[in-house]
């Protein structure tokens, strides 16, 4: 977002020198900055979701924070209150602002154990007495993972450990 901001006057003059796309340029960097900070969150949400084998909930937040929140919001801010460009860029960062907040609400709704056992079917590790008690490189195993919790304590208790170790 800084160097959005910095570098709002010098941006337009790689591509024009027309002095109206110039203006237009520099008033929009900042909210474009804006725009990329909440996408950040929003991007970071939907990899886990499609990780936890949720990419359908993940892909409607995004079709509803847009098409349903951000396209209006643009259209009327653009045309209905005379912003214009700016307008636009208003609407997509309430599109990215809604769409964020929605799915860190669903990453925070989850249930994580449930999530743990779903992944050991959709693994066809259910049952497998071989599988479940097999040692993961180091890790606890697979048997003992109920929650995601636990194993992000060890990790960060091990990372904690190697670091006062000087490792």
């Amino acid at each position: 977002m800084s160097f959005m901001t910095t570098m709002r006057n010098a941006w337009g003059l790689v591509f024009t020198m027309d002095e109206a796309i110039l203006s237009l340029t520099a008033a929009t960097m900042p909210v474009v900055g804006l725009c990329e900070l909440g996408n950040c969150p929003q991007t970071t949400v939907c990899g886990a979701l499609r990780g936890s084998a949720r990419p359908a909930l993940g892909a409607n937040k995004n079709l509803i924070s847009f098409y349903g929140v951000g396209l209006p919001v643009a259209i009327f801010m653009a045309f209905l209150m005379d912003m214009g460009f700016l307008g636009l860029w208003m609407g997509l960062l309430m599109a990215q602002v809604v769409c964020a907040l929605s799915m860190v609400f669903a990453l925070i709704k989850t249930d994580w154990v449930a999530q743990a056992e779903r992944a050991q079917v959709l693994i066809g590790s259910e049952g497998n007495d071989k599988m479940q008690n097999r040692d993961i490189g180091g890790f606890l195993p697979v048997k003992s993972i109920k929650r995601i919790g636990v194993l992000f304590q060890w990790m960060s208790n091990r990372d904690i450990a190697e670091r006062n170790l000087g490792r």
